[in-house]
Parts: C-alpha cells; sequence; structure tokens
C-alpha cells in the first residue's frame, strides 16, 4: 500500500509540473513525445527514491525537472531555474501526501 501512494504521488507531481510547463512554454517536441518524457522521468525518480539516500533523491529531485523543461520545452535555461523553483513547493507537498497513509495505519 506503501509503494502505491509513493508511485502515486510521482505522478501526481509529474502531473502538476506537465500542466504548469503546458500553460507557460510553447513545446518543442509532440504532445506524445512531451507525456513519454514526463512518465519516464518520474518513473526513473520513483526507482531512484527507493535507494533511500537523501542526497542522490535531492540532486534528481533537482535535475530532473530541470532537465525535462529545458529539453521539452522552447525555454532559456533562466526560466528553467525559475521553473524549478516553483516545483519545489510540490515536492514539499507529495511528502506530506507520503505521510498520509502512516498515519491512516493503526
Amino acid at each position: 500500500m506503501k509503494e502505491i501512494s509513493y508511485l502515486i504521488s510521482h505522478y501526481i507531481e509529474a502531473f502538476i509540473i506537465f500542466h504548469y510547463c503546458h500553460s507557460i512554454f510553447k513545446q518543442k517536441k509532440s504532445n506524445f513525445s512531451v507525456f513519454l518524457g514526463f512518465t519516464l522521468c518520474y518513473s526513473i525518480l520513483f526507482g531512484i527514491f527507493h535507494f533511500q539516500n537523501i542526497y542522490v533523491n535531492i540532486i534528481a529531485s533537482v535535475l530532473a525537472p530541470l532537465f525535462l523543461i529545458s529539453y521539452l520545452y522552447d525555454v532559456i535555461i533562466n526560466i528553467c531555474f525559475f521553473s524549478l523553483a516553483y516545483s519545489l513547493p510540490v515536492n514539499g507537498i507529495r511528502r506530506i501526501i507520503r505521510g498520509l497513509p502512516a498515519l491512516l495505519t493503526f
């Protein structure tokens, strides 16, 4: 149950960042490529999460959205850093969601 909630929280984060980028930036790739990129990237982040190394998780959580935004959208790298700053609170929300199953189990 805990693994499923972690997976869902990763995909919720991908969905939020996808909609944010889709509404702000112009795409360089097709819709399918963008969807596939976000899905693969956040699946890899989910796999990296299982290493339970906080430093690796932080680095990957920072670099993955930066790479995705700069590769899939027509933006300047400075704007990617701004978008990354937007995604950091989303990561905090994701961690709160991850903690909910622990509160619900007795």
